[in-house]
Protein backbone atom coordinates (compact mmCIF):
# COMPACT_ATOMS: atom_id res chain seq x y z
CA UNK A 1 0.00 0.00 0.00
CA UNK A 2 1.71 3.41 -0.40
CA UNK A 3 0.46 7.14 0.27
CA UNK A 4 -0.74 9.22 -2.28
CA UNK A 5 1.18 12.39 -1.54
CA UNK A 6 -1.30 14.27 -4.52
CA UNK A 7 -4.61 12.41 -2.79
CA UNK A 8 -7.38 15.51 -2.54
CA UNK A 9 -7.46 15.38 1.01
CA UNK A 10 -6.09 19.05 2.19
CA UNK A 11 -3.24 19.83 4.27
CA UNK A 12 -3.66 19.84 7.73
CA UNK A 13 -6.62 18.66 7.52
CA UNK A 14 -8.34 16.38 9.92
CA UNK A 15 -9.39 13.58 8.06
CA UNK A 16 -5.97 13.73 6.62
CA UNK A 17 -4.28 13.57 10.34
CA UNK A 18 -6.25 10.88 11.15
CA UNK A 19 -5.14 8.59 8.08
CA UNK A 20 -1.67 9.79 9.08
CA UNK A 21 -2.20 8.86 12.12
CA UNK A 22 -3.67 5.66 11.69
CA UNK A 23 -1.06 4.38 9.15
CA UNK A 24 1.90 5.30 11.52
CA UNK A 25 1.04 2.92 14.34
CA UNK A 26 0.98 0.64 11.48
CA UNK A 27 2.74 -3.06 12.17
CA UNK A 28 4.07 -2.57 8.86
CA UNK A 29 7.21 -0.62 8.58
CA UNK A 30 7.02 0.63 5.13
CA UNK A 31 3.63 2.40 5.96
CA UNK A 32 5.66 4.22 8.88
CA UNK A 33 8.37 5.06 6.30
CA UNK A 34 6.11 6.75 4.40
CA UNK A 35 3.96 8.69 6.87
CA UNK A 36 7.54 9.79 8.54
CA UNK A 37 8.60 11.28 4.73
CA UNK A 38 5.21 12.62 3.73
CA UNK A 39 5.08 16.03 3.30
CA UNK A 40 1.91 16.94 5.04
CA UNK A 41 2.60 14.95 8.46
CA UNK A 42 1.97 16.74 11.45
CA UNK A 43 5.00 17.59 14.21
CA UNK A 44 2.78 15.43 16.78
CA UNK A 45 3.26 12.51 14.67
CA UNK A 46 6.63 13.05 13.47
CA UNK A 47 7.03 13.28 17.78
CA UNK A 48 5.89 9.69 17.96
CA UNK A 49 7.74 8.12 14.98
CA UNK A 50 11.06 9.80 16.42
CA UNK A 51 11.09 7.18 18.50
CA UNK A 52 10.28 4.14 16.41
CA UNK A 53 12.21 0.93 16.78
CA UNK A 54 13.08 1.00 13.29
CA UNK A 55 16.18 3.73 12.05
CA UNK A 56 14.89 4.16 8.88
CA UNK A 57 12.04 5.25 10.20
CA UNK A 58 13.52 7.59 11.99
CA UNK A 59 15.78 9.29 9.34
CA UNK A 60 13.14 9.44 7.43
CA UNK A 61 11.70 11.68 10.69
CA UNK A 62 14.88 13.90 10.35
CA UNK A 63 14.05 14.37 6.16
CA UNK A 64 11.13 15.50 6.89
CA UNK A 65 10.07 19.10 5.80
CA UNK A 66 8.15 19.71 8.84
CA UNK A 67 10.35 18.44 11.62
CA UNK A 68 10.59 20.26 14.66
CA UNK A 69 13.99 21.56 16.03
CA UNK A 70 13.23 20.07 19.07
CA UNK A 71 12.45 16.01 17.53
CA UNK A 72 16.00 17.33 15.25
CA UNK A 73 17.09 18.08 18.75
CA UNK A 74 16.74 14.62 20.59
CA UNK A 75 17.53 12.29 16.80
CA UNK A 76 20.86 13.91 17.67
CA UNK A 77 21.29 12.16 20.60
CA UNK A 78 19.88 8.74 19.32
CA UNK A 79 21.31 5.68 20.14
CA UNK A 80 21.93 4.89 16.71
CA UNK A 81 25.10 5.50 14.95
CA UNK A 82 23.08 5.08 11.70
CA UNK A 83 20.52 8.17 12.39
CA UNK A 84 23.30 10.51 14.22
CA UNK A 85 25.58 10.11 10.98
CA UNK A 86 22.64 10.43 8.30
CA UNK A 87 21.91 13.62 10.42
CA UNK A 88 25.65 14.97 10.13
CA UNK A 89 25.21 14.46 6.74
CA UNK A 90 22.77 17.12 6.43
CA UNK A 91 23.58 20.67 4.84
CA UNK A 92 20.33 22.38 6.32
CA UNK A 93 20.35 20.83 9.90
CA UNK A 94 20.91 24.13 12.83
CA UNK A 95 24.25 25.07 12.97
CA UNK A 96 24.12 24.41 16.62
CA UNK A 97 23.02 20.71 15.88
CA UNK A 98 26.09 20.01 13.44
CA UNK A 99 28.36 21.17 16.11
CA UNK A 100 26.70 19.50 18.95
CA UNK A 101 27.14 16.05 16.42
CA UNK A 102 31.27 17.20 15.53
CA UNK A 103 31.42 15.90 18.97
CA UNK A 104 30.00 13.18 18.75
CA UNK A 105 31.82 10.14 20.65
CA UNK A 106 31.98 7.97 17.10
CA UNK A 107 34.49 9.82 15.40
CA UNK A 108 32.79 9.00 11.78
CA UNK A 109 29.69 10.71 12.91
CA UNK A 110 31.94 13.48 14.87
CA UNK A 111 33.79 13.58 11.33
CA UNK A 112 30.99 14.03 8.96
CA UNK A 113 29.41 16.41 10.60
CA UNK A 114 32.94 18.24 10.79
CA UNK A 115 32.93 18.31 7.14
CA UNK A 116 29.44 19.23 6.51
CA UNK A 117 29.94 22.28 9.02
CA UNK A 118 33.04 23.42 7.07
CA UNK A 119 31.26 23.36 3.63
CA UNK A 120 28.37 25.17 5.11
CA UNK A 121 30.94 27.72 5.76
CA UNK A 122 32.26 27.89 2.89
CA UNK A 123 29.19 28.00 0.80
CA UNK A 124 27.94 31.07 3.02
CA UNK A 125 30.77 32.69 2.81
CA UNK A 126 30.85 32.47 -0.75
CA UNK A 127 26.86 32.97 -1.22
CA UNK A 128 26.56 36.04 1.50
CA UNK A 129 26.79 39.23 -0.05
CA UNK A 130 26.73 40.97 2.59
CA UNK A 131 30.14 40.03 4.11
CA UNK A 132 32.34 42.34 2.18
CA UNK A 133 35.86 42.27 3.16
CA UNK A 134 38.22 44.83 2.13
CA UNK A 135 41.27 43.56 -0.25
CA UNK A 136 44.32 42.33 0.94
CA UNK A 137 45.87 41.43 4.57
CA UNK A 138 43.71 43.38 6.67
CA UNK A 139 40.39 42.00 5.16
CA UNK A 140 40.72 39.45 8.17
CA UNK A 141 40.58 41.63 11.56
CA UNK A 142 36.86 41.75 10.93
CA UNK A 143 35.24 40.26 14.11
CA UNK A 144 33.24 37.38 11.92
CA UNK A 145 35.96 36.58 9.73
CA UNK A 146 38.15 35.73 12.67
CA UNK A 147 35.24 33.94 14.14
CA UNK A 148 34.68 31.98 10.82
CA UNK A 149 37.90 31.13 11.10
CA UNK A 150 38.67 29.98 14.43
CA UNK A 151 35.81 27.63 13.67
CA UNK A 152 36.81 26.05 10.51
CA UNK A 153 40.29 25.78 12.54
CA UNK A 154 39.19 24.06 15.26
CA UNK A 155 37.27 21.31 12.95
CA UNK A 156 39.69 21.19 9.95
CA UNK A 157 43.36 21.23 10.39
CA UNK A 158 43.63 21.29 6.80
CA UNK A 159 41.78 24.09 6.04
CA UNK A 160 44.21 27.24 6.30
CA UNK A 161 43.49 30.57 5.42
CA UNK A 162 45.25 32.00 2.96
CA UNK A 163 45.83 35.86 3.97
CA UNK A 164 47.27 37.24 1.20
CA UNK A 165 44.93 36.17 -1.43
CA UNK A 166 42.14 35.81 0.99
CA UNK A 167 40.66 32.75 -0.16
CA UNK A 168 40.93 28.99 1.55
CA UNK A 169 43.21 26.06 0.92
Amino acid sequence: MKIHHGHPVKRNSKRADKLLALLSESKWIELRLQVAEHPNCPEYILARLSKDPSTDVRMNVASNPNVSHEILQALADDQSVDVRFYLAEDHSLPRNLLLKLGEDENPYVARRAQRTFQRVLQENMVNDTNLKLAPGPSSFNTASTQQILRLIRSFCSCVKPNAIAGTYK
